[in-house]
């Protein structure tokens, strides 16, 4: 069911899935946009599951918390509700807000085991970059100032994060709360 239309490409669109069992999963179409460009992304798509515990699946792009509040509110949902987060991968428009939404939701954040690699500072990393400095795993690139200016608070965030429950390869997750 299309709960919210949004824009044609997406962003603000707010989807409903009931599997078989009747658990309700909504999508919500977060903006991807970078400021200033003619970029068209469509939306990160993040995934709030409804079941015995509320998982959210990903977090949207940095800068967009207002807009994620605004989307969850659409559903009756608060960020308190959810008590789980898990992040498929690191890259900012997955767990750009992130650090926010932990925040205010309370919530476990659960990861890969490379993601704990990836928000940790690397102080005695050897590889030639200029960064210990820089959070994370953030390194000095060359960037245009309006993408480095979104980076640095980014990385900046996250590298305070820590995960609550390590996702191994090949591993099991416990599903008897999900």
């Amino acid at each position: 069911d299309v709960i919210v239309r949004g824009k044609e490409n997406g962003e603000g669109m707010i989807i409903r899935y009931q599997t078989t069992k009747g658990t309700d999963i909504f999508g919500l179409g977060i903006p991807n946009i970078y400021m200033d460009t003619d970029w068209d992304l469509g939306p990160t798509w993040c995934y709030l599951v409804l079941g015995h515990k509320t998982t959210l699946i990903d977090t949207g792009r940095f800068g967009n918390f207002q807009v994620f509040e605004t989307l969850l509110n659409s559903v009756g949902k608060e960020f308190s509700d959810i008590d789980r987060i898990i992040i498929t991968h690191s890259h900012e428009d997955h767990d750009g807000n992130l650090a926010e939404i932990i925040s205010a939701a309370q919530a476990e954040l659960w990861a890969h085991e490379i993601y704990r690699q990836m928000i940790s500072y690397h102080p005695d990393i050897k590889d030639g970059a200029k960064h210990p400095e820089l959070p994370g795993s953030c390194r000095l690139c060359v960037m245009p100032e309006k993408f480095h200016n979104n980076c640095l608070p980014y990385q900046k965030k996250r590298s305070a994060l820590s995960i609550d429950f390590a996702i191994n390869d090949h591993q099991t997750v416990p599903h008897d709360d999900l």
